[in-house]
């Protein structure tokens, strides 16, 4: 998964360019990955806790765009989706909504199959 994917996920949700929408700017995930680099960082000088308090708060940013754009691009693409993509969008809806949920090899899982079905059910960027 690549920062560009994130962008591209917004962007074609909200039919915009970079920053049409707010959070549809790569460097918003560069900055999530950049924090996780961090967090394991014995040469950055801060404690455990605010390593992990960073990393949760710019992951949790990135997680509210990306469910964000599942909801508002099911809502584009609900009559001519297969009723498994619409499933498939709900169940990363559910896994985005966990209160816990800071995975980010999923959420990347979960932006990669969401620019599948949304590219395959019409949502290009503009």
């Amino acid at each position: 998964m690549s920062a560009m994917g994130y962008e591209l996920l917004l962007r074609s949700v909200y039919n915009c360019d970079r920053g049409g929408v707010k959070g549809a700017d790569a460097n918003i995930y560069r900055t999530l990955e950049l924090a996780g680099r961090l967090r394991t960082d014995t040469n950055w000088d801060k404690t455990k806790e605010v390593k992990e308090q960073n990393y949760m708060t710019v992951f949790t940013e990135v997680k509210m765009y990306v469910g964000n754009a599942l909801r508002n691009g099911l809502e584009k693409i609900k009559y001519s989706a297969t009723e498994k993509d619409i499933d498939t969008i709900e169940e990363m809806q559910a896994t985005l909504n966990q209160f816990y949920f800071y995975h980010k090899s999923e959420l990347d899982r979960i932006i990669d199959t969401t620019n599948e079905i949304f590219f395959r059910n019409g949502l290009k960027e503009k």
